[in-house]
């Protein structure tokens, strides 16, 4: 779980982290129940196909289960995982450019990046895997409107709707997101500008 302060990562992350790669099924249903959730959020905000989704994610911690031994701390856990669940969804998208039936779906998707990546791409790449890492710092009830907001791209109405609960209480959940962010990143990091591109 990403924390403000890399340099320091909790200790019982690191005790998971080892008995993980010594094949423990409990760590890693640990590591399954922590990154499931902003793995998802990531993969469906590229493809916009929750099905597949989840079908990838799964695929993620399989591979994770399977390269367990090379893991070689908490940092490289999570790079694994954004990484692995990147390539996947690329995969698809270029899977879906071959199939004819499908090129309608794939003009929408104007993902120019899965045939010629170029630096501006990788960028904003890595800046949604930073801002999906930093969601896990978010309470529960935060994390599940804020994913709701940036990843499913809903917006008050529907949210508060799909949670049974008030337009007031989403508009507060989200306000509280922004306070968090704008305490992790200043006005002028990249990360902080495509939020409020959205959030507009």
């Amino acid at each position: 779980m990403p924390h403000k302060n890399c340099n320091r990562i909790p200790a019982d992350i690191i005790e998971q982290v080892d008995l993980l790669k010594k094949g423990n099924g409990g760590a890693f249903k640990f590591f399954y129940d922590l990154y499931h959730r902003s793995l998802y959020g990531y993969v469906f905000n590229l493809i916009h196909n929750g099905t597949v989704a989840e079908e990838i994610i799964d695929d993620v911690f399989v591979l994770l289960w399977n390269d367990r031994k090379k893991i070689k701390d908490a940092n490289h856990l999570v790079n694994f995982l954004y990484l692995v669940a990147r390539r996947m969804a690329i995969a698809h998208l270029v899977n879906l450019k071959k199939q004819v039936e499908m090129e309608e779906a794939w003009a929408t998707y104007q993902y120019e990046w899965v045939t010629q990546f170029d630096e501006v791409e990788l960028a904003k790449d890595k800046i949604l895997s930073l801002i999906f890492q930093h969601i896990e710092n978010l309470p529960s009830k935060q994390k599940e409107v804020f994913l709701l907001s940036f990843a499913e791209r809903l917006d008050v109405h529907s949210i508060a709707k799909r949670l049974g609960t008030t337009e007031k209480n989403v508009y507060k959940h989200l306000a509280k997101s922004y306070e968090y962010f704008t305490t992790v990143f200043p006005r002028n990091h990249m990360v902080f500008t495509l939020l409020m591109t959205i959030w507009q």
